[in-house]
Parts: structure tokens; sequence; C-alpha cells
């Protein structure tokens, strides 16, 4: 059985995920919101996690769903089923929401590429929980490793669009900051900016620049997510108020939370607001 941290001042967690960057942001998020935590280990594919796992036994894991050699869930059952690891386990995963379904109705932590800070939070209040308690998982081992089965047949059968898709458009930016280069969910970007020399990054409190131009962001954007208004904006859908004509008949979009801050919209980008 995993052993009990209810007197320990850190949590060790290990992370497998064959995105680099995504190791990265994780490992970065957690230890900005949650001090305790220890991460020991990383691993980039399925065979890397298991015998991590097995060698260090942390108390927390967190798995991707699709990796090399072994997938996350594949990881998991073997765990389980060969009594290698006991503690909490959290899947990550870029599936779409038919499949995330699937991993609510087995009552398995997950956590949805891309997430932001407030749902990582909420997964770290509920291992917090476990955690404490005298048994760490939610279910008994044989209905956890019947869960895990039902999931991989669920998997099994779920096109391979509906994760490619997920995988198809920008979904970190490499982001000046002073001296260093963060990594940024494109889900916290209310709008870009074109410049001379490089395109600013805007979110809720900061300004960041990248050197990739406007033209080059749309096709790597969702445009279900994020629409071109202007050759010098890009705004995220979500964070539009509304759009209006002002006094001297033209269109500008204003923002969420900015109301006395508007983006200009262009004549041959005013068809996406005719129903707004």
């Amino acid at each position: 059985m995993n052993k009990s941290i209810s007197n320990k001042s850190t949590v060790t967690a290990i992370i497998a995920d064959d995105e680099p960057l995504m190791r990265f942001h994780l490992k970065k998020q957690l230890e900005d919101l949650w001090p305790e935590i220890e991460v020991i280990a990383q691993a980039e594919n399925g065979t890397q996690a298991l015998e991590k796992i097995t060698d260090l036994t942390p108390d927390v894991v967190f798995l991707d769903i699709r990796m090399p050699a072994m997938d996350g869930l594949e990881v998991a059952q073997r765990l389980r089923q060969e009594k290698k690891y006991s503690g909490p386990i959290v899947f990550v995963t870029a599936y779409d929401q038919y499949a995330v379904d699937a991993f609510e109705r087995e009552a398995v932590d997950y956590l949805l590429k891309p997430f932001n800070d407030d749902r990582l939070l909420k997964t770290i209040a509920r291992l917090r929980q476990r955690l404490l308690q005298t048994t760490s998982l939610d279910l008994s081992q044989d209905d956890l490793t019947e869960s895990l089965q039902r999931l991989l047949k669920h998997m099994d059968h779920v096109p391979e669009t509906s994760q490619d898709t997920a995988n198809t458009f920008l979904k970190w930016i490499k982001v000046s900051h002073k001296e260093e280069i963060l990594i940024l969910p494109v889900e916290e970007v209310r709008y870009f900016q074109a410049g001379d020399k490089y395109t600013s990054v805007m979110t809720n409190s900061m300004e960041y620049l990248i050197r990739k131009p406007i033209k080059e962001l749309v096709d790597e954007l969702n445009p279900d997510e994020f629409w071109r208004i202007h050759r010098g904006y890009v705004v995220a859908v979500n964070c539009i108020e509304h759009c209006k004509r002002d006094f001297s008949g033209r269109l500008r979009v204003t923002l969420k939370g900015e109301p006395q801050q508007s983006l200009p919209v262009s004549r041959s980008y005013a068809h996406l607001f005719k129903q707004m």
C-alpha cells in the first residue's frame, strides 16, 4: 500500500507525459499552487513511467493517456494488478468531452488539456483529501482495476481524430518577459496585437512578446476559439463582450472587463459579427 503522508511536510509526485512542454508547465503549476509538492521524477513514455513509479513509490502520479511504448491507462492497470502502487493517479488527456465523460463515469481523476490554475486547484484539493484518508482510493483495488479495463475498451473505440484534432492547434506559447522565457497556455490569452518586430500577447494581467507574426499564428490557433478581426489583431472569442459601431461607423470589439478599451474590426472581418 502507498505510505501514509498525514505527518509529512512534503508530497512526492511523478509526472509522465511525452510532451516536454507539458511536463514543464505541469511541474511549474504544481509547484506554484501546491507548495508541499516535490516532483521527484519525470517520464516521457509508459515504460519509463512504470519503472519510475515502481522504484520510487511517489505519493501522487500524473499520467498522460497517450504515450509511446505503453499508454497511461495500461500503466495504471499494470501498477494496480501487480500491486506495485496504490496511491492516487490523475490522468492527463487531450481527448474531447465525449471521451472524458467515461472518466467521470468511472470516478477517475483527470485533467483535460489544456487546463488552467482553477481546474488544477480542484484536483489538488481532491488529492489532499485522499492523502489524509486512511485509504488513498475512492474505489477498492478490484473496482478500480475493473474501471481501468472499461476505460481501455472505451478508448479503443474513440476515433483517432479526437486526439489528432486536439493536437493540431497551438496549446502553448513561448513568451518573453524581462530576462525569462515562459510557457503560456493559449487559453490565458485575451488577444494578440501585431507590432513592427514583435507580436504582443495580452493576458488579464500581463503583456508578453513573441517574434512570430500574426499571419502565422492564425494558422496555428483554433478558429473556433480565436478570430482574426483586423490585420493587426486576433482576439479570443470568449473574451468578447460585444461589438458595435463607433461615431465614425466603424466596428469595434469591446472585451470583457475592459469597457474603456476596444479593438478595431476591419471590413473584411465584419461578417464574423453579423449574428451578434
